[in-house]
């Protein structure tokens, strides 16, 4: 298991703080729990991405699940330190609605061109509604949702359109993630 004090320099703490909803007595704990998930002696594997979403706090959050796929890096698909945290911090409380639809939308978005076609649409649905609904079902509800925006691109949505489509009050609460953190 990996030593949480030699995880990051003094330099990319502070970073990680400025870029963060943690302060750094936060980020020590939240860092303790990361050397405690990576199955490395020295913390330098990072934690499998598999492992990590097996973690109660993400059962049956697909959204959640999408923002930590984004954090993932390497052949390995691990989540790093810094992945760690920043993903966290987004899902917590602390973060708002431009932040946590923004950080979505970019999971979305694998082509990083603005834009969220129907396929990773069809994959989000289908990874939310199976097995309540078939393919056919979730094809045509990503259809009526692509529709419904009628953007500047058929078939694609931009993060504007996305706001549209978007409930603020449904992303955050699906979007907030339950993160025991010190008192």
């Amino acid at each position: 298991m990996g030593n949480s004090d030699s995880l990051l320099t003094p330099e990319r703490l502070e970073d990680i703080q400025e870029q963060s909803h943690f302060d750094e007595k936060e980020i020590k704990f939240l860092l303790k729990t990361y050397a405690k998930l990576d199955p490395s002696p020295e913390g330098e594997d990072g934690i499998p991405v598999e492992s990590f979403l097996s973690l109660y706090i993400f059962a049956g959050n697909e959204l959640a699940r999408r923002v930590v796929l984004k954090h993932a890096s390497g052949p390995d698909r691990t989540i790093q330190p810094e992945g760690f945290l920043l993903c966290l911090s987004v899902l917590s409380k602390k973060a708002d609605y431009p932040e946590k639809s923004k950080a979505l939308f970019d999971a979305l978005d694998v082509n990083k061109e603005g834009l969220v076609r129907f396929e990773q649409l069809f994959s989000l649905y289908k990874g939310m509604f199976t097995p309540a609904l078939s393919d056919d079902q979730i094809t045509e509800a990503v259809i009526g949702a692509l529709q419904k925006v009628r953007g500047q691109h058929p078939g694609t949505i931009s993060y504007q359109e996305f706001l549209r489509m978007v409930s603020p009050t449904e992303l955050n609460q699906k979007m907030t993630i339950d993160i025991p953190l010190p008192t």
